[in-house]
């Protein structure tokens, strides 16, 4: 691949975990890269033990500063974007502004015709990965109402009231409070917090 005039790129490596030697990897990578095609790395850009799925410190600097370059350069998709849906906003982005971004492993630059292509597949999973979510949430809520929520809070339904006559019988008898709320079919959380708030007889 040849370019029509010097790129001058962000580079960007991130870990998951502390792990010093997969950034010197990924620099490696990037940097036999940009040698091979004369792209100059204007700055280095590094998240180490940082999840895609957490705030990204670096990698927001560097999202915020891309006036100041004609890209960005990675080693491969997973250390770039969070999701489908964020990559495909990424790219679009990205795109929009005249900016590269150049994925060394799966072979993508942005500024490329096969590029449109990966576009449109990565916006099929996209919209696969968003209705997957969608169908989540809506059996999440479902169960929700039935079961309560993790807090042990119903959801959308009455509040099941405790039979303090029958927990104090329970009690009485050396029953754990645990085991009271099993044979009461109510969650421990709420049992506990109910317990808290019982007005005192």
């Amino acid at each position: 691949m040849e370019y029509s005039h010097k790129l001058e790129l962000f580079a960007y490596c991130r870990e998951s975990v502390d792990l010093k030697t997969g950034i010197e990897i990924q620099k490696e990578s990037i940097q036999r890269y940009c040698d091979a095609y004369e792209i100059t790395i204007q700055k280095w850009f590094i998240d180490n033990d940082a999840s895609a799925y957490k705030y990204r410190p670096n990698f927001e600097k560097m999202w915020n500063s891309l006036d100041g370059c004609d890209g960005v350069i990675v080693k491969d998709l997973s250390r770039f974007g969070r999701s489908d849906a964020d990559m495909l906003a990424k790219f679009n982005e990205m795109k929009d502004s005249g900016k590269r971004l150049i994925l060394i492993k799966e072979n993508i630059d942005s500024s490329t015709p096969e590029t449109e292509f990966f576009l449109k597949i990565l916006a099929l999973f996209a919209d696969r990965e968003a209705t997957t979510i969608r169908e989540r949430l809506t059996a999440g809520r479902a169960y929700a109402k039935i079961h309560g929520t993790k807090s042990g809070k119903p959801m959308h339904r009455p509040a099941k009231k405790i039979n303090w006559e029958k927990f104090d019988e329970m009690r009485g008898k050396g029953i754990s409070v645990i085991n009271i709320a099993k044979m009461m079919g109510i969650s421990q959380s709420k049992l506990y917090h109910d317990i808290k708030i019982r007005p005192k007889q």
